[in-house]
């Protein structure tokens, strides 16, 4: 569906000598401008159109601070955070999840568990310092009145202080040897369901390690077009914006594979896409070859941050879960623990996530009843049993 104007054309954008603005509005008319339905072609172009409007939207809102009783600055901010709002609708339109921020950037926060730290601001910065390390700052410099005042850039205020880099692996970078670095990262599978490196090496994430699950796990991606990328995490350095460089994902997460390339685990942990469910069935769906019997944690977010209690922690079978959802029958400790290779289960949050999973086993409700086959009727006409006699 098309993208809703009338905030951004009541803020002025469509008269706006804002260079960054024009291009915004120019690119939303574009998107808007996409015959439907979408051909594979077309989806491409609106993905990459809508990932355009988001960061120069992000470019703006880190250029112009908020300034109370200023009229059209207000009216632009909150047309933005119109936009930003309209885009996760169309994102899910499209099959993509998007860089997570809030949608107004004015509710950006360092702490991570209110969910309100922006990885565009990773992504707009041309150092791509990390994302929750600016966001601590960005959450200074929208509260400081020094910057109202003086009425300078997030990137000045920014400057002051050295962070770390995060890797962006762009289309088109090569590496030593005149190979796309992004495919170094590559996944693919053979007919069984097996994984492999680029090299033809089975995939394994033995040495691999992520901040959140420890040894033993990689972090990944699927790009809109189905294609798996997988690494070891390196925080501030190697994140899940890593891979595309930013860019929209159709699924991300954390994997665990064995050494013979067999996927075991697959979660939706990850902060800078915050996936779920949606991704997860994009996941499975986007790639048929991942094996049947391996175990995925759909809805990461309900279990390690439950409204009340402690949430419970339902990981499926990939054959079960590709074919309905969260309402296949979810697995018990047993059948989690046994999908583990000797390694990857000991870390601190993998043993919590283990003790929420279920005990049991779900029974699966839409199986037939055991129905115990009928006793063969007694022949009247036979003769009456007599027991032989011992000797």
């Amino acid at each position: 569906m098309p993208i809703n104007i009338a905030l951004l054309t009541a803020s002025g954008l469509g008269t706006t000598k804002n260079d960054v603005l024009g291009k915004l509005y120019g690119e939303v008319l574009e998107y808007n401008g996409i015959a439907q339905p979408l051909t594979p072609i077309t989806r491409d172009r609106a993905i990459k159109l809508l990932d355009k409007i988001m960061k120069h939207a992000a470019v703006y809102l880190t250029s112009k601070p908020p300034q109370a009783g200023k009229v059209k600055n207000q009216a632009r901010w909150d047309a933005l955070t119109d936009l930003a709002t309209q885009a996760v609708t169309e994102s899910r339109a499209l099959g993509v999840k998007l860089l997570t921020s809030p949608a107004d950037f004015r509710n950006i926060k360092f702490n991570p568990n209110l969910g309100a730290q922006s990885y565009w601001l990773e992504r707009v910065d041309p150092q791509h310092r990390a994302g929750f390390l600016l966001s601590k700052k960005y959450e200074t410099w929208i509260q400081g009145g020094s910057a109202t005042h003086a009425k300078s850039t997030f990137w000045d205020f920014a400057d002051t202080e050295a962070m770390d880099k995060v890797l962006f692996i762009k289309e088109g970078d090569l590496d030593g040897h005149g190979l796309p670095v992004r495919e170094c990262y590559r996944v693919t599978f053979d007919a069984r369901g097996f994984a492999f490196n680029n090299d033809g090496t089975p995939f394994t994430t033995r040495h691999m390690q992520t901040a959140h699950s420890g040894n033993g796990w990689g972090v990944f991606v699927v790009d809109p077009n189905g294609k798996l990328y997988a690494r070891s995490h390196q925080v501030g350095y190697f994140h899940h914006s890593t891979f595309l460089a930013g860019r929209p994902v159709a699924a991300a997460g954390e994997l665990l594979s064995d050494d013979t390339g067999k996927i075991r685990i697959i979660t939706a942990k990850t902060g800078h896409y915050k996936a779920g469910i949606e991704e997860m069935i994009r996941l499975v769906t986007l790639i048929p070859d991942l094996p049947g019997d391996a175990l995925i944690l759909p809805d990461f977010v309900k279990m390690a941050l439950p409204p009340k209690g402690i949430g419970q922690a339902h990981l499926f079978r990939v054959s079960a879960f590709r074919a309905r959802g969260i309402n296949a029958p979810y697995r018990g400790q047993a059948d989690v623990i046994a999908a583990f290779p000797g390694f990857g289960d000991s870390s601190q949050s993998v043993m919590t996530m283990i003790s929420r999973v279920p005990p049991t086993s779900q029974l699966d409700a839409s199986a037939p009843a055991f129905v115990p086959a009928a006793r063969r009727p007694l022949n009247p006409s036979a003769p009456a049993f007599v027991p032989r006699g011992g000797n």
